[in-house]
């Protein structure tokens, strides 16, 4: 399963490593007996209707995805990944999304809560609501000024060499980097800017969210999630009987090394 996860890391879109990985991961499953009261046989087609909850965790990034999938990581009955490939583009990527779905509906097979994380997934909550009774949407939400200046602290700054997935260029000033497709891009003057756009487009589309659906979605504050009482507000939103908190999660201080390959 890590081997077909790591191709797709490097070939999102590669059928031959999605089917492995679906495999594997079955395969994984089973040996391991992680079914928890889903009944003595395995559940056929898709389970995107019927019970056990499906758990997104959004956020900018450097907004404490990390730490939010720590969080769900220490659940009894919960399987919680981080940005798990392959990436999902912006805009497209139907059949990475497909991948993903399927994935999430093999794990619920086994466990009451299936969960990942990442900024990716705003473009394509729609579709997860439509497709999912029960999902529950949580969004980190840490302060503009911070949010922008810790991406330019690990991209590299403003300068010529630096990552910016923000904005449409041809790489000979900035870095073309493969996460470039993840991100929203922006008529800006620099990458500070163009980031700043992105945090504003992306919670004015979460505090939309949240109005509309606020049974499934809620927007919490990064600089709490450290907190006892948020903590418990976010597993008591998603569902949890019996949450176990832990106040010592801070994940990707002044780096991303935290959140790599966390499947």
């Amino acid at each position: 399963r890590q081997l077909f996860g790591r191709a797709l890391e490097d070939r999102p879109d590669d059928s031959y490593a999605q089917e492995g990985y679906l495999l594997a991961l079955r395969d994984e499953l089973t040996a391991n007996k992680k079914k928890h009261n889903k009944g003595e046989t395995h559940v056929t087609g898709s389970r995107r209707n019927q019970n056990g909850t499906l758990l997104l965790g959004l956020g900018t990034g450097r907004s404490g995805s990390t730490t939010l999938a720590k969080l769900w990581q220490n659940q009894e009955t919960c399987y919680a990944s981080h940005e798990h490939p392959p990436r999902l583009p912006w805009t497209g990527g139907s059949s990475r999304l497909e991948f993903h779905k399927r994935r999430l509906d093999l794990l619920l097979e086994y466990f009451d809560f299936a969960a990942d994380v990442s900024h990716w997934w705003l473009p394509h909550i729609r579709d997860i609501l439509d497709n999912y009774k029960g999902v529950r949407v949580i969004i980190m939400k840490r302060e503009r000024k911070k949010t922008v200046s810790s991406f330019l602290k690990i991209k590299g700054g403003n300068g010529k060499g630096a990552i910016n997935h923000w904005m449409a260029h041809d790489g000979s000033y900035w870095s073309r980097n493969t996460w470039d497709e993840c991100y929203p891009s922006y008529d800006a003057m620099n990458a500070e800017e163009a980031i700043g756009l992105y945090w504003d487009n992306y919670y004015e589309t979460a505090e939309h969210l949240m109005q509309k659906f606020p049974s499934s979605v809620k927007i919490y504050d990064t600089e709490r999630l450290g907190e006892t009482d948020t903590q418990a507000a976010i597993l008591s939103f998603c569902g949890f009987a019996a949450p176990r908190q832990d106040t010592d999660l801070h994940m990707n201080k002044g780096d991303a090394t935290d959140g790599h390959r966390m499947y």
